[in-house]
């Protein structure tokens, strides 16, 4: 107990908590466990409740029947009560304790990763935590889905062939959806993409201005706000205290670690494999290359970080692919200011 009254009074300091109702209005709310007898894991759910305003009994756990429970995951028959164990764990005089508590239950089991619960998500006093979590449902039959088991992931890399040339699901989708995104269309009698539309649109929904608690901010700013708040939220962890910023250092750390095979079959970590990739762009950073335009007798000797300060693909034009040469970006090279290098590409020394 002592465990929660911390969680409870960490949860108060919380400015969310404001919204939380503890208004006394004469109905039990409470807490439950449901056992299912016949799985051969994830036995149990954590859940809570509140009679409706017309219930009188005093009896919860008949009452419980009457919801059974919010796990769309894992229907209840009530018509086999024998399969399940229901027992109350704690009743409230008010919903916000109530949800607490389930909170706190939540953690301290962390039921949405536990092996012996079919919960999917964490309830957390201000809503529901499903990070980590993998989603995969195979319907079973009429009345109940359960987990496939499997992580997307396991899909999404699997192995195909397109046009003789071997990929992944995950990358053909990918290259679908750039397509699509880079896809030129015409809006207002200007050339554009659906990318470029989508970028314009949230930036100026971004820098929008709204009032909160008083004050003028953008939704930018009050996003990094919440972010921030979310990450230097105390959670439990193995029954310890911890903050979300401070596991996912943890969680980061161990990815760094792991193991994996380099394109050359040599096994190396995510660590060593990073070192290399940085240490390789450094390299490439240092080429050196002449700067030329095709419209005028210009010859700059640049190096590719020197070229990158202009316009980040520079590096990467040719004689016939040169800046400016479609009429769109030719439009956006003026409006930057950028005229001098319409018609440039490079060469390298």
């Amino acid at each position: 107990m002592k465990r929660y009254s911390i969680y409870r009074k960490l949860v108060l300091q919380d400015e969310r908590s404001k919204k939380l109702d503890f208004t006394s209005d004469g109905r039990k709310h409470y807490v439950y466990r449901v056992t299912d007898y016949t799985r051969n894991e994830k036995q149990h759910y954590y859940g809570s409740h509140t009679p409706k305003k017309n219930y009188k009994g005093n009896n919860l756990i008949e009452e419980f029947w009457t919801y059974k429970t919010s796990s769309k995951y894992n229907t209840i028959n009530e018509h086999k009560k024998e399969n399940y164990k229901i027992k109350i764990i704690k009743v409230f005089d008010n919903p916000a304790d109530k949800m607490i508590y389930e909170a706190f239950l939540h953690q301290y089991f962390n039921v949405k990763l536990n092996n012996y619960f079919w919960n999917e998500s964490n309830q957390t006093p201000f809503g529901y935590d499903t990070t980590g979590k993998h989603f995969s449902f195979i319907r079973n039959n009429k009345d109940s889905y359960k987990s496939g088991g499997k992580k997307c992931s396991d899909t999404v890399k699997k192995e195909i062939i397109v046009n003789g040339i071997k990929t992944t699901i995950a990358k053909e989708v990918s290259k679908k959806a750039q397509k699509t995104k880079n896809k030129k269309i015409i809006v207002n009698g200007k050339e554009t993409s659906i990318k470029e539309i989508a970028s314009q649109k949230q930036s100026t929904t971004m820098k929008k201005e709204i009032v909160v608690d008083g004050m003028k901010t953008t939704i930018a700013k009050e996003g990094r706000k919440k972010n921030e708040k979310t990450m230097n939220e105390l959670i439990i962890v193995d029954g310890n205290f911890t903050t979300r910023r401070e596991q996912s250092i943890i969680k980061s750390k161990k990815t760094m670690k792991e193991i994996i095979v380099d394109k050359n079959g040599i096994m190396k970590t995510r660590q060593e494999l990073t070192t290399e990739k940085i240490q390789a762009t450094k390299k490439l950073k240092g080429k050196i290359y002449e700067l030329k335009n095709i419209f005028n007798k210009m010859s700059k000797i640049m190096t590719r970080k020197e070229l990158s300060l202009i316009t980040g693909n520079l590096y990467k034009m040719t004689k016939e692919n040169y800046l400016g040469k479609t009429k769109f970006s030719k439009t956006m090279m003026i409006k930057k200011g950028m005229e001098e290098y319409i018609g440039c590409y490079v060469e390298k020394i």
